[in-house]
């Protein structure tokens, strides 16, 4: 058909995946969500979410909520699952 011929020619790329959400608490009981793809690592994660909010990537890390566990900055965003996390 027409319309196929002119999509074709249109040379259309596939779209990249899409990007998930992931949730960081933030201190003084807050929260903000940051697009996330799974080779991510925790240290651009933290970078992400200081941007976003204006904060210094150098003084924070990112543990799991309501734990003492520190996560690795080349720790994979995809390892965590569906970990509750905090900017700490």
């Amino acid at each position: 058909s027409e319309a196929r011929k002119f999509l074709e020619s249109l040379h259309l790329q596939p779209q990249a995946e899409p990007q998930d959400c992931i949730r960081v608490n933030l201190p003084e009981n807050q929260m903000t969500r940051v697009a996330i793809s799974p080779q991510m690592k925790i240290d651009d994660l933290i970078k992400k979410v200081c941007r976003k909010r204006g904060l210094s990537d150098s003084n924070y890390i990112i543990r799991i909520m309501n734990s003492s566990v520190e996560l690795a900055l080349d720790t994979s965003v995809e390892m965590l699952g569906d970990m509750e996390l905090e900017l700490y």
